[in-house]
């Protein structure tokens, strides 16, 4: 179940990433548990930053068993 969703905008893709990084840094949830860390991994990614991935780079990154 989402309970809510963090969207982010910016001048390009970079900048916009850098926003949704700061912002779920200063994401607190308590009592539940989430997908905190592995969006997270994603955003420090270089491949999610740097190039354009697909679904199935998320599939087989190295940061998968935190999904």
């Amino acid at each position: 179940m989402k309970i809510s969703a963090i969207i982010t905008r910016g001048r390009d893709r970079a900048a916009a990433i850098e926003r949704r990084g700061i912002a779920l840094d200063a994401v607190v949830v308590e009592g539940v548990s989430t997908k905190l860390e592995f969006l997270q991994s994603v955003l420090r990614d270089p491949v999610f930053r740097d190039d354009l991935p697909t679904t199935s780079h998320v599939e087989n990154g190295s940061y998968e068993e935190l999904a």
